[in-house]
């Protein structure tokens, strides 16, 4: 008895936590005007704030219960009070529901030893790829999947073994070419001299720049009659086995130390899914010998260069060792030992590339916690002094101008003085994780990540927008970003508009899980938001999960460079998911950024803390990323904005009475000021509530809330939103120990950030409210007042598929 992507019976329900009638909550309010753009709802009024901004005050003083609100949120709350607060529960549930309860209990006690690793994570999201730095790709095979793709895992890598282990010859008097492919084309009338290429259609690239690699082979024939000239591909000189490598810097004489490789076959397929049409090659030979890379990566070097290689491969008689050469991987069968033979045929010569030390990149804000203040943190590869050029957005521009409008494109006043602030770098190295392949220096791995730079912006006014721009200062003058906008913080407390944010979690790069667009879909969602709607977003929290390196190193640089859009623009606050952490090994003297001095993190029994970091250990997050400084890094902290105080915390670690997570979270719980900020979200990577049929991973939500269900209860928590599980799941409100309308608060999963979602089973819980794993959407969350909270689940495309008020009854000052 079991259903699949349920929905709520309403997708627009009332939860209150008081006896009143909706009737009589609605006698709070004053009548209202204007319409919410994404719910189309209508409703009259002549005298409150615009959603998204007004000077006239929301909030004063006794009037922080009774306040109104916003215009575009008051028709919702209209047809939401029409509706019956009223739930029929099968008989069936009844029989199910404790059925529910009792068997992950049971779980528990059959689990007391963690999983083999093997067996840890089996939701179906957990087989993730991570693509290699110019996401390469190969053919699936089959008559079934022809024309399919799939991308070449950068830790799975067969071709990158193979070069490891190979043999090189850089020259044609060493090569190894087989004697069949000597003798292509060769006949007692003819004489042959090789002659391969590699033409790159740039000598010059930025980041982001396409590029197109072409290859073939002329081969001069001599005979008696006459000597000509012929292009020979395919079975004649460039074989699918054979490989093309991508060296940085250009110059670099070992060849073992390529960025990326692909053999020939897999170059193509790379190619074809892009499917994009080259008429400028016209000739049949290059249209199947082509390789269009729509966007060069991030790589901080002066110079990349390409190189052709022959490939040949020997069988040696020896049977290799059923452990692989990659450590970090599953173990493979015993196979007969092929030795590699690499022979240099082609190179492209060197590609410059144009600043690609010095081009800032990854600009990201987030809060300090202190209101005047704004942290703006970026990367380059030149180590100086980071500087941030920054002024009021309304001295400097000429004319009003939308957020989504090019500032470098437009005149500035002349005479500004813009204000230029240096901040302090730092940058990590392989050592200072905790295992591999993050700390390996093989292909793939480990690769410097640059200077990584933050600046902090103090004596800032409040929600006031200020243009800036970033820079280092080293050697001759500063290679300066663009320009971006952000509107400083809202003070905590009553403010003269609604407090509007996002929440999600689980997102990953562009080309994640053979080319779901995910990820990019929803950052483009993000900024339409910003851009076309009249709602003003103050900040994104992010509930962990961010970029799945896994010890990819040059996965953090696309995935900062892919936010960049709405991250430049909105303080962006993290949290820590098991993907960011969760490490085996090397944790002990003091490596592990977090303060925690066991080797293997946090592994209790009833967990499934395995090494879904990739050996990262929480370090890149903690190095590129900062946050309030009130708790223990991005590890778990707190901040306030308007009437909300937001806690993050981390799922990751210890939150055990006892625990220093546990005693500074309850300690942050007791000094909040009720009166100033009313409501309270707590955020993590890990839900407390889910319903999907994961057994090893809901025995972690159960134990968690057996660990600190009694403090949300106790503090009167409003809200709690988590990822981990990628999709979307509501609970009831006041949810407290499996029963609703408790005391408790609501728990929302909102994993939809862009990685590849569930297809999982649900467990008829009495307490799922909605629950949707066929959409990538985030969270939308405005508080109206000290009463009235509106959650909103907004898809790609701007759909609304959920939304609920969360309504409070509050002491009277």
């Amino acid at each position: 008895e079991t259903q699949k992507r349920t929905t709520s019976q309403s997708s627009l329900i009332m939860i209150t936590s008081d006896t009143n009638s909706p009737d009589s909550m609605l006698s709070l309010f004053k009548p209202l005007q204007a319409s919410h753009s994404t719910t189309k709802m209508e409703a009259n009024s002549t005298d409150l704030p615009q959603h998204g901004g007004s000077t006239s005050p929301l909030l004063n003083g006794d009037e922080l219960q009774n306040a109104a609100i916003p215009p575009t949120l008051q028709g919702a709350l209209n047809n939401n009070c029409k509706q019956k607060n009223t739930r029929a529960i099968s008989t069936l549930t009844l029989i199910l529901f404790p059925i529910a309860v009792l068997l992950p209990t049971l779980f528990i006690f059959a689990t007391l030893m963690p999983p083999p690793p093997s067996s840890r994570h089996n939701m179906p999201h957990t087989d993730l790829v991570a693509p290699t730095l110019l996401s390469i790709s190969e053919s699936i095979g089959g008559e079934a999947n022809e024309g399919r793709t799939k991308l070449v895992h950068v830790f799975d890598n067969d071709l990158y073994e193979e070069m490891k282990f190979g043999t090189f010859h850089l020259n044609k008097e060493e090569h190894s070419l087989s004697v069949d492919r000597k003798n292509i084309l060769q006949s007692s009338r003819r004489t042959m001299s090789d002659n391969f290429s590699l033409q790159s259609n740039r000598d010059e690239l930025k980041f982001g720049d396409p590029v197109t690699l072409t290859w073939s082979y002329r081969a001069t024939i001599n005979d008696s009659r006459a000597v000509s000239t012929m292009n020979y591909i395919d079975g004649a000189k460039v074989n699918d086995d054979d490989i093309i490598a991508l060296y940085c810097p250009a110059e670099e004489s070992d060849p073992k130390k390529f960025r990326d490789s692909a053999t020939i076959a897999q170059a193509r397929a790379t190619h074809s899914r892009y499917q994009t049409s080259f008429n400028e090659y016209s000739d049949d030979i290059l249209m199947n010998n082509i390789w269009n890379i729509p966007s060069f990566p991030i790589v901080r070097e002066d110079s990349c260069e390409f190189r052709l290689y022959a490939h040949d491969k020997r069988l040696s008689g020896e049977e290799e060792s059923s452990q692989s050469k990659l450590r970090w991987f599953p173990p493979k069968e015993q196979t007969k030992r092929e030795e590699h033979q690499f022979t240099l045929l082609a190179a492209t010569g060197p590609i410059s590339l144009t600043d690609s030390k010095k081009v800032p990149t990854g600009i990201h804000i987030s809060l300090t916690g202190d209101p005047t203040e704004m942290n703006i943190q970026f990367t380059t590869g030149d180590s100086g002094t980071p500087v941030v050029e920054i002024a009021k957005k309304s001295d400097v521009m000429v004319k009003d101008v939308l957020p989504s409008d090019d500032y470098n494109s437009m005149d500035l006043n002349e005479g500004v003085s813009w204000a230029k602030i240096e901040g302090q770098s730092t940058t990590y190295t392989n050592s200072d994780m905790c295992q591999e392949p993050a700390t390996s220096t093989d292909p793939g791995c480990f690769i410097p990540p640059g200077q990584l730079h933050t600046v902090k912006v103090t004596g800032l006014d409040p929600s006031t927008g200020y243009l800036y721009r970033v820079g280092v200062a080293a050697g001759q003058g500063i290679k300066w970003s663009d320009y971006f906008a952000f509107r400083s913080p809202l003070q905590p407390g009553p403010t003269v508009e609604p407090l509007t944010f996002l929440a999600f979690g689980d997102q990953g790069c562009e080309d994640w899980n053979n080319i779901t667009s995910g990820a990019p879909n929803v950052t483009k969602l993000i900024t339409n938001m910003m851009d076309h709607e009249n709602v003003t977003i103050h900040s994104i929290h992010h509930l962990g999960d961010l970029s799945y390196a896994m010890g990819a190193a040059h996965i953090w640089d696309e995935w900062l460079n892919m936010i960049q859009p709405y991250a430049s623009r909105v303080p962006l606050m993290v949290g820590v998911g098991n993907h960011e952490y969760d490490h085996t090994a090397g944790g002990g003297g003091r490596k592990d950024p977090s303060g925690s001095m066991t080797e293997n993190g946090f592994e209790p029994a009833w967990g499934n803390f395995g090494d879904d970091s990739g050996g990262e250990c929480g370090v890149p997050v903690s190095k590129r990323f900062s946050s309030p400084s009130n708790g223990n890094g991005v590890f778990w902290y707190s901040f306030e904005q308007s009437l909300v105080h937001i806690i993050m915390l981390s799922s990751e670690h210890n939150m055990t009475a006892g625990s220093s997570q546990y005693i500074w979270f309850e300690n942050d719980l007791r000094n909040v000021d009720r009166s100033r900020t009313p409501w309270i979200v707590v955020e993590m990577h890990r839900p407390l509530y889910n319903s999907e049929k994961y057994w090893n991973q809901d025995i972690v939500g159960i134990a968690m809330r057996n660990e600190i269900e009694d403090l949300l209860r106790a503090y009167s928590i409003d809200l709690v939103l988590a990822g981990h599980y990628h999709s979307y799941l509501r609970t009831c409100d006041g949810l407290y120990r499996g029963k609703c309308n408790n005391s408790g608060p609501m728990h929302i999963t909102i994993g939809t950030g862009g990685a590849n979602l569930d297809d999982g089973v649900l467990i008829p819980n009495q307490w799922t409210e909605h629950f949707d794993e066929s959409h990538h959407g985030v969270g939308r969350i405005t508080v109206a007042n000290a009463t009235h909270m509106y959650w909103e689940y907004v898809v790609v495309g701007g759909d609304v598929l959920d939304e609920v008020w969360v309504i409070r009854a509050r002491p009277s000052n």
